[in-house]
């Protein structure tokens, strides 16, 4: 184990459980792994966006295979979390599929004010970056307390729903245009990353992010093409 490791894993671990990668990826995986891939692909495809994408054989599928394969995990790792912990995750993951399914599609009442595409794109920015220093740059340097690092992640998203829910009147006024711009600024700090590692020795990330800001500008442009008048950013 490295030293940038050890340090790592020293300073988020509290009774078996690494709260600040947790955080950090329940993060990602919510805003890159799954909101952006639905908000790239309603922009792609806007005429299949109001279709059920998942019916209730494939939720049943899905958690069949999620069921099936948390033992074959526990087997193939040397982490074995107990029984108890994965039966609390398991419980979790259907007491949030059901939430979902119960809760309006509009809880909120919509508000006509939205703002420009750019704000959407900096909080993307400033979210991710954030998030990143905060859980895998500041182990290194000295960092606060774990709680407060686990906090300020917690108030940093809280904060950008709160944000992203006042420039989008509510989510009832943004369009797709907005919405690739707030993906355009979360996935903006993994291409830097990627042209910084470049830097140090040439991999090829700096060719994938390239391309991917450049298709990311190009499906801005896109979307916003046919109602640029009515579009405030």
């Amino acid at each position: 184990m490295d030293e940038e490791n050890s340090a790592f894993l020293a300073y988020g671990h509290r009774f078996g459980v690494n709260w600040i990668y947790s955080g950090a990826l329940v993060h990602f995986h919510v805003l890159v792994s799954i909101l952006a891939g639905v908000l790239i692909a309603e922009a792609l495809y806007p005429a299949r966006r109001r279709e059920r994408w998942l019916g209730t054989r494939q939720i049943a599928g899905c958690t069949l295979v999620l069921a099936c394969w948390t033992p074959v995990f526990v087997l193939v790792t040397r982490y074995n979390p107990g029984a108890l912990r994965i039966g609390l995750t398991l419980a979790l993951i259907g007491g949030l599929v059901v939430l979902a399914r119960l809760l309006p599609a509009r809880p909120l009442r919509p508000r006509a004010r939205v703002a420009r595409s750019g704000w959407f794109f900096l909080v993307g920015v400033v979210n991710m970056t954030a998030v990143f220093l905060v859980a895998f740059v500041s182990p290194e340097h000295h960092p606060p307390p774990l709680v407060w690092s686990v906090l300020f992640i917690a108030v940093l998203d809280a904060v950008t729903v709160a944000a992203l829910l006042a420039m989008s009147g509510n989510g009832a006024g943004w369009n797709d245009r907005h919405k690739v711009a707030w993906i355009s600024g979360l996935l903006f700090f993994f291409v830097v990353i990627a042209a910084l590692k470049d830097l140090e020795g040439f991999e090829g990330g700096s060719v994938v992010g390239i391309a991917t800001a450049y298709a990311l500008w190009k499906l801005w442009r896109r979307v916003g093409r046919p109602r640029l008048a009515a579009e405030p950013g």
